[in-house]
């Protein structure tokens, strides 16, 4: 697969316009997002509003908007973000439109590459609804490992938690590297 990595950019929510902001929330209300998401519910634009104004008062929480060639086409959070622990959690989405061309996995490496290298954090942990089994091998083919700790969630019991740090981030990203010809 050859995929310029180049042409992927991020850009945080908090400085994005209101068209790109009301194009994020048309994206997380699509079904297909909106499904495998903990409040699934159809989001106003009065409640994304008042979703968007929080991130700026939150430091342990950050939204980015990710663009391939200019065209948004991903949003990734970043939240329980503890620099002191060097840890965090993660979730990302793709807009349904986009998920045919495989740039999930470009998002992901790049997604991995700005938590660890950028951002300098050394443990990352993402819940994924276990239904959700394409996720669940898409993290595992990046070198997350099933995790044995039990995730306390108020909204699901049926999550699988995965886990990856940074050593085993520089072990499976030369594997990932290869599949991009990078």
């Amino acid at each position: 697969m050859r995929l310029d990595l180049n042409k992927i950019s991020f850009l945080n929510i908090l400085y994005a316009s209101k068209d790109l902001q009301r194009q994020v929330r048309d994206i997380r209300n699509h079904e297909d997002v909106r499904k495998h998401m903990y409040t699934n519910h159809i989001i106003s634009v009065e409640e994304h509003a008042i979703w968007i104004a929080s991130l700026a008062k939150n430091d342990q929480k950050k939204t980015f908007l990710a663009f391939f060639e200019g065209r948004l086409f991903g949003i990734f959070n970043i939240y329980d973000i503890n620099l002191k622990q060097g840890y965090a959690k993660w979730g990302f989405y793709v807009d349904p439109v986009f998920q045919q061309i495989t740039l999930g996995s470009a998002l992901e490496f790049k997604i991995l590459e700005f938590i660890f290298f950028e951002l300098k954090l050394e443990n990352l942990e993402c819940e994924v609804f276990n239904t959700n089994n394409s996720v669940i091998r898409l993290h595992e083919r990046f070198g997350f490992k099933k995790s044995t700790s039990k995730i306390q969630n108020l909204y699901r019991n049926d999550i699988t938690p995965l886990i990856l740090n940074v050593q085993n981030w520089n072990i499976s990203r030369e594997k990932i590297k290869k599949l991009f010809l990078i």
